[in-house]
C-alpha cells in the first residue's frame, strides 16, 4: 500500500528563524547552525513544490557536483541494493539518517514498527507530513531510549561518523541499542578505490598523500546561494570495516557487492 501525500505551498518559514548568520570572502552567506541545514531546507522546499533550486555538494579539493533532490523522493526499492537491505529487515527497526522517510514508510506499510531518525528538523517535518508515525530529530549517538532488532544505515549513511577514528564509539553505541538476541545492523558503504570516476581516484590519492584514510571526505552544501558549514563524511571499504567489527566483537556477512565498490553488509 502506498502512502499518498499532498504537497503544501512553501511557507517562507526559513526567513523567520535566523537561519543565516555570516558572509564569507565571496559575499555568500554561510550557515552557522548545523552542517545539514541546507540539505534539510532543500528537502523541505522540494516537498512543498519548489523544484527550481539546486543542491550542490562541494569537496575540499574544489570539486563541486549537483545532488539531485528528487533521488530522496524516489521509490524505496528503486535501487537494488536498497531492496536487498529492506528484504532482510526484521522486528523493530530504527532507520538512521532516514531523510524523507522513503525506507521507513516502506517498512511501516509492511507492518514493521519503525523509528525514523534524522539530524535535520526539516527532514523530520517532511517525514511526518508523508505519514511516518515516529520520527526523532537527533544525532545517532544521542538517541538510546529504545532497543531494536534491526539498525538500518543505508544510502551510505554510516558516513556520518565523520572520520574513521570515530567508528569504534559508534559501534559501541549500536551495540547498546541493539537487542541482544538475533539483533542486526545493516550497513551500505563503498570502497572509493574501486570507483570508475577519475575525480574520485584523484581524491583517494590526495588523501593518501596527506596521510588520511582514503575514504574520508570533507564536504559542504550549497543551496540558494548559501554555503553550509564543512563536515567530514567517510566511505568505509569492506576490509577496513571488517577489521573494526572483529575488534568490537561483531560477526558479519557481506550480502551484496558491486564492481564499483558499493556493498551491503549485515552485522550481528
Amino acid at each position: 500500500m502506498n502512502v499518498v501525500t499532498r504537497r503544501r505551498k512553501p511557507s517562507g518559514r526559513y526567513l523567520k528563524r535566523g537561519f543565516y548568520d555570516s558572509l564569507n570572502s565571496k559575499g555568500k552567506k554561510v550557515i552557522e547552525m548545523n552542517c545539514m541545514n541546507l540539505y534539510g531546507r532543500a528537502l523541505f522546499d522540494y516537498y512543498n513544490g519548489d523544484f527550481t533550486n539546486k543542491l550542490y555538494m562541494c569537496r575540499d579539493d574544489g570539486f563541486k557536483f549537483e545532488l539531485p533532490i528528487d533521488i530522496f523522493f524516489r521509490d524505496s526499492i528503486e535501487l537494488g541494493i536498497d531492496k536487498k537491505a529492506l528484504d532482510i529487515c526484521f522486528g523493530k527497526v530504527i532507520d538512521i539518517g532516514a531523510g524523507t522517510g522513503l525506507h521507513s514508510l516502506n517498512l511501516q506499510n509492511l507492518g514493521f514498527e519503525v523509528v525514523a531518525l534524522d539530524i535535520s528538523q526539516e527532514a523530520c517535518e517532511v517525514m511526518k507530513n508523508k505519514g511516518v508515525q515516529k520520527t526523532i530529530c537527533a544525532d545517532m549517538l544521542n538517541y538510546s531510549e529504545e532497543q531494536f532488532d534491526t539498525i538500518l544505515l543505508i544510502g551510505r549513511g554510516i558516513g556520518a561518523i565523520g572520520t574513521i577514528d570515530n567508528l569504534p564509539k559508534y559501534l559501541k553505541h549500536f551495540r547498546k541499542i541493539l537487542k541482544r538476541e538475533k539483533g542486526q545492523i545493516i550497513i551500505n558503504s563503498c570502497d572509493m578505490r574501486k570507483s570508475t570516476s577519475e575525480k574520485e581516484i584523484e581524491y583517494v590519492l590526495r588523501n593518501q598523500e596527506l596521510g588520511r584514510y582514503f575514504g574520508e571526505i570533507t564536504y559542504h552544501f550549497e543551496y540558494c546561494g548559501q554555503i553550509g558549514e564543512s563536515f567530514k563524511w567517510t566511505l568505509i571499504d569492506k576490509d577496513t570495516l571488517s577489521d573494526y567489527l572483529k575488534k568490537a566483537g561483531f560477526s558479519y556477512e557481506v550480502i551484496h557487492e558491486e564492481e564499483d565498490g558499493n556493498y551491503l553488509i549485515r552485522i550481528f
